[in-house]
């Protein structure tokens, strides 16, 4: 047997075990420590104290299905530490204390996967933390068809999923589909705590009466998912140098000189915001402030006060078609709107063949906006999530007040495209985006000192 026990902590410390088996074990050498009750395909499994359970480095932990994992506290503890990889399927449940007393966490420097189905999910029930560090390994986690939810902790300061103390998120993927996120009071918070997580996938998260979704993130999509009933502190980017690459001030021309490439921004595709509040009296859905940027494609906000407020230098970009019912769909405090369009745009040689990393910089003709891409392998032109970019087409500056920013090239308010790559001759196009905009750029070869016109 790879399991041991030292003090209050048993580990697993290799190899592969199970539930069954740590039962065992636990039975035959620390008898007591833990109970079993039911039968195969529903065992509640119960540690009897403030036991913690540790998957080492190296050491996979599996639960079958219909296990249920849970605790007995007489303090606050951590009752989980995963290093190594730790799996739950369909109607698992790893249930921290289900009483207000004393506050389970779990702490996953490791890989957590839960992996149930569309109505038999994996649980994770009565935690006060759960926290993500992600310091071990080379593969994040996978969560599909997962709930988290029955939240208790001491003060209103229990948190629901935290990604947080990392310095290498960036390069662990991590998946969180068809998620259901649910708070037992306003106490429970949904942070997200790092400066980047381009390789998390979200999508289908369903979050519902929970405290704080974003806090400090910079750089994180979410698809296909809704926020409701949550009480809505300022989202903000914390000070994580958020690359800002959309002007927020006409005589500001300095601000936002071509830092980062690819866009780097807070994406909410076909997302809905429904009744989220600040406080008692006021609503408001969406609530940025400082220096975030953040794109809605095709999202819809309602019940609300106020459908977004763009606050203390934050920039929100609307693509698409948005549906906003809200009483005041809008609201300005020293923050931007712009209504952006998309580009699709292929970057070839003169026999088809695409360029990779190319460099494509995209500037407005007033100096509004600044933008630099790399070319992928197939010699696309993407954001940093993989999307096309959007560029604006005008600036809403009061409820039914606009300023063009590319709609005329007669009239001086455009977008240029320049297209560099070692060997090839520059190329250049003007472009409005008064609309979607398809763009295919041919690059010829240098020969000599000679320049052939790509307009």
């Amino acid at each position: 047997m790879a399991i041991s026990f030292s003090t209050v902590t048993f580990t697993v410390g290799s190899g592969t075990e199970t539930t069954a088996s740590l039962y065992t074990w636990i039975n035959t050498n620390q008898n007591g420590k833990m109970t079993r009750s039911g039968s195969e395909g529903s065992y509640v499994y119960t540690f009897t104290g403030n036991y913690v359970l540790n998957i080492a480095v190296g050491a996979t932990f599996n639960m079958a299905t219909g296990d249920t994992i849970q605790w007995a506290l007489t303090a606050n503890t951590v009752v989980l530490d995963i290093r190594g990889e730790f799996n739950a399927v369909e109607n698992c449940i790893l249930k921290g204390y289900s009483a207000t007393a004393y506050e389970a966490d779990l702490a996953i420097y490791g890989k957590l996967d839960l992996q149930g189905t569309s109505g038999n999910t994996a649980k994770l029930q009565y935690f006060d933390e759960i926290n993500f560090y992600n310091l071990y390994g080379t593969v994040g986690s996978d969560w599909d068809w997962a709930e988290v939810s029955n939240f208790y902790g001491t003060t209103n300061a229990s948190l629901g999923l935290v990604t947080r103390y990392s310095t290498n998120f960036k390069n662990i993927p991590c998946t969180f589909d068809n998620v259901t996120l649910t708070g037992a009071d306003n106490g429970v918070s949904f942070t997200l705590n790092t400066g980047n997580l381009l390789n998390f996938t979200f999508n289908n998260i369903t979050s519902t009466n929970v405290y704080n979704h974003f806090q400090g993130m910079a750089v994180v999509k979410f698809s296909n998912s809704s926020f409701t009933s949550a009480y809505n502190y300022a989202f903000t980017n914390s000070g994580m140098a958020f690359p800002q690459n959309y002007q927020t001030s006409r005589t500001d021309r300095v601000r936002n000189k071509l830092h980062g490439y690819n866009q780097p921004k807070v994406t909410f595709d076909t997302c809905t915001f429904s009744d989220n509040y600040n406080n008692a009296a006021t609503k408001y859905n969406v609530h940025y402030m400082y220096g975030c940027v953040v794109k809605f494609k095709d999202c819809t906000f309602s019940n609300a006060n106020y459908g977004l407020l763009a606050y203390n230098d934050s920039t929100f970009l609307f693509q698409g078609t948005t549906t906003n019912t809200c009483t005041t769909p809008l609201a300005w405090s020293y923050g931007t709107v712009l209504h952006v369009r998309a580009l699709t745009m292929t970057v070839k040689d003169i026999s088809g063949n695409a360029i990779d990393n190319a460099t494509v910089f995209v500037n407005q003709s007033q100096d509004y906006e600044s933008h630099m891409f790399l070319t992928n392998s197939s010699g696309q032109v993407k954001d940093c999530f993989g999307d096309d970019p959007v560029f604006a087409e005008k600036e809403q500056t009061a409820a039914a007040t606009y300023v063009n920013w590319s709609d005329s090239i007669a009239s001086g308010r455009y977008h240029t495209i320049h297209v560099y790559a070692d060997g090839y001759q520059p190329w250049t196009k003007n472009v409005e985006f008064t609309a979607d905009r398809t763009v295919d750029a041919t690059l010829y070869p240098i020969q000599g000192i000679r320049a052939i016109s790509q307009t």
